[in-house]
């Protein structure tokens, strides 16, 4: 092979090679453009519900780190199991853990709605019903909701039983029923269900038993 023939080669190897190389820095930029658009448009749509969902006595978790369940549980001795009140949440929102280190530098800018999970909503106001349980469905995170004390009736419920990473539900002093407890049967993660004040015979009782074997049914 002639001297030309090894330079024309070489200088085309390395032509394609900054080809590519660049090919491949325009293909990052474009997908991180599109990775921080979606979770731009993410937190923009979740503040939305957020602030919709404050306009009612509402208190909301939202978390960076990876949700655990925490059972309000003490053991007292002898094995005796002392279950105790969760207690009730200050109105508002609040962002607990900390971002990712890569995302330090954006989350002052954007929000902390973009990157956070909202896993626990309590909403103890006489003035949510059934209409704005669709708020609730933005967010198919959740893993912990107290309704207690709402007008949600079985309607609402129904909806709610589609959030299926639920872990505990409380439905105290609504007007939910046995109809619309049964709807719950595909929440497969529930570790614990509240339903103070609501009517419930054996039968249903038993058929929530059998279905959610994991959870613990209190009334």
């Amino acid at each position: 092979m002639s001297e030309n023939s090894t330079k024309n080669s070489t200088l085309a190897f390395r032509f394609y090679l900054r080809k590519f190389w660049l090919s491949l820095l325009l293909m990052t930029v474009i997908f991180l453009g599109a990775a921080l658009c979606y979770f731009v448009l993410r937190g923009s749509t979740r503040r939305h519900y957020i602030s919709e969902l404050l306009k009612f006595d509402a208190a909301i978790r939202a978390q960076y780190d990876e949700y655990k369940y925490d059972p309000p549980r003490i053991d007292a001795g002898n094995g005796v199991v002392l279950r105790i009140g969760r207690g009730q949440r200050a109105v508002g929102q609040v962002s607990v853990g900390e971002p990712p280190r890569p995302l330090n530098w954006i989350v002052p800018v954007v929000g902390d709605s973009c990157f956070t999970d909202v896993t626990e909503i309590i909403i103890i106001d006489s003035r949510f019903s059934d209409s704005d349980v669709e708020l609730l469905l933005a967010f198919p995170e959740l893993r912990e909701l107290d309704i207690s004390g709402t007008a949600v009736t079985d309607a609402g419920l129904e909806k709610i039983a589609s959030l299926d990473q639920l872990v505990l539900l409380e439905v105290d002093d609504t007007a939910v029923t046995e109809k619309g407890l049964q709807s719950l049967a595909g929440c497969r993660e529930l570790k614990e269900l509240k339903i103070d004040y609501t009517i419930l015979n054996a039968k249903v009782l038993q058929f929530l038993k059998a279905e959610l074997p994991d959870c613990d049914v209190h009334r």
